[in-house]
């Protein structure tokens, strides 16, 4: 096991100089695999601690397991804010929600960061520099309305005017399919979003086989800090089933990437956008940022030979690490114009580790969410400091509290305080206040129907 990014950074180092040794020359910089296709998994509301690879009891997830242990695997990934299209933008722009803006699903103004000189979405550079670029999309809050498809050469979605909100894996899949089959020669990036398993929890015909376990209820119990009832338990199946549909259809998915030749020499990369409540803290769905909100998979496969497979990540990662993670590990078309407007770092080459700060937007109303209730979030290794702007701020110890049950800000007042401070660093470095009090635009016809759909209310 790599313990840690100093680790990780030699092996980087050495084993590519070994191999590229040659009886003439050895090259001191190594030359990174230049990928066919660049892949960009998304996986809505699925928490890593549901997941095999994740340390859970359950057989959910054998094809995403054995696709962990062929990446670089994330042990403990943060997404910037519980909610899909403000995690969404954080990935492309790698910037921080505080600074691009997009704090809601309601919130319709990623279109804006064309005309913003300080956020760089990766999709347009691909796109500038001759790849193919495509999106499938399997639901309301990610589709065109909202800006995000720019830099898309083809983008799939729901048909609104069919009343299509959620587009299930196997459908998404079908689409995926046909594009390989006739896609353009040359690199591609290619996004692909999954619903599954978001709320409702109905899992498909064949997967919906988990039943209440003794043993799964003291694990529910430890989360909780109580024993579940019969609700709860309900929810961990229905969810648990879902998730197992997912990984079946994820499984499906790498069968028709390698049918392709395409596996080998490819970066794949796997992301959770956000967790689920499941009634911890209280919360059925997604909403607080406590770490079942928060703490989302993620896996990097780059292409065959690179030393980097196989290794492990232990320290705290943001989402917004990842196009410079996916730039340090190959040979992407980014340029120092392009990677300066990211505020993420490349973990495995550059830091040990660093805090990830995550924030929440407590919304009174649409018209007015630059002035509702904020709860901000920064999490080391150890520590997990909260920000609240509506109640008093909380400290927890994520090794002797992983579930966060027991707040001990009072035990620790100096640790307190300089997380706290880091955070105001933080917010004062990158809080983009250009859309603090304005107005929200309407949403676009049929999509305030499809979020309510959802289970997302004004």
């Amino acid at each position: 096991m790599i313990r840690n990014a100093n680790q990780k950074r030699q092996l980087a180092l050495s084993l590519p100089l070994a191999a590229l040794c040659t009886l003439s020359a050895c090259t001191s910089e190594p030359e990174l695999p230049k990928p066919d296709v660049v892949f960009m998994i998304t996986l809505d509301t699925l928490r890593a601690d549901h997941l095999g690879s994740y340390g859970y009891m359950r057989d959910t997830s054998p094809n995403l397991d054995a696709f962990a242990k062929e990446s670089v695997f994330f042990e403990n990934a943060i997404t910037t804010m519980s909610t899909t299209l403000p995690a969404h933008v954080s990935l492309f722009t790698g910037t921080h929600t505080i600074h691009h803006g997009v704090e809601s699903n309601f919130n319709m103004s990623f279109n804006g960061f064309e005309a913003r000189d300080d956020l760089n979405s990766m999709v347009p550079v691909f796109q500038r520099e001759g790849y193919q670029t495509a999106a499938f999309v399997s639901t309301v809050p990610l589709m065109k309305n909202t800006g995000i498809h720019l830099g898309f050469d083809e983008f799939f979605e729901p048909d609104l005017e069919k009343e299509e909100y959620f587009l299930s894996a196997e459908v998404i899949n079908e689409k995926v399919y046909s594009w390989l089959e006739t896609r353009p020669e040359g690199p591609a990036f290619v996004w692909i979003h999954y619903s599954d398993p978001h709320s409702p929890y109905v899992p498909p015909k064949g997967f919906n086989t988990f039943r209440e376990d003794p043993e799964l209820n003291k694990v529910i119990a430890t989360r909780m800090g109580k024993q579940p009832n019969k609700q709860v338990i309900d929810l961990y199946n229905a969810y648990d089933g879902e998730v197992r549909y997912l990984d079946h259809e994820l499984g499906e998915l790498f069968k028709a990437i390698r049918k392709h030749g395409l596996y080998d020499n490819s970066v794949i990369t796997i992301v959770g956008d956000h967790g689920e409540g499941l009634e911890q803290h209280g919360w059925i769905a997604h909403g607080p940022i406590y770490d079942e909100q928060i703490l989302v998979p993620l896996m990097i496969k780059f292409p065959k030979g690179s030393p980097l497979n196989g290794t492990r990540y232990e320290s705290v990662t943001s989402i917004i690490d990842i196009p410079n993670i996916m730039d340090g590990g190959a040979d992407l078309p980014f340029h120092d114009d392009d990677r300066k407007l990211w505020q993420g770092f490349d973990v495995l080459n550059e830091f040990d580790s660093h805090g990830v700060f995550s924030a929440r937007v407590i919304r009174g109303d649409r018209d007015h969410i630059f002035k509702s209730g904020r709860r901000f979030s920064l999490t080391e290794d150890r520590w997990k400091y909260f920000y609240l702007t509506e109640h008093e701020d909380e400290l927890f110890d994520r090794i002797n509290d992983p579930h966060e049950l027991v707040n001990v800000i009072d035990q620790y007042p100096d640790v307190a305080a300089r997380m706290k401070a880091n955070v105001s660093g933080l917010m004062e470095r990158y809080w983009n206040k250009t859309n603090d009090g304005e107005s929200q635009p309407p949403l676009p016809a049929g999509v305030e129907k499809g979020l309510e759909a959802l289970g997302y209310t004004d």
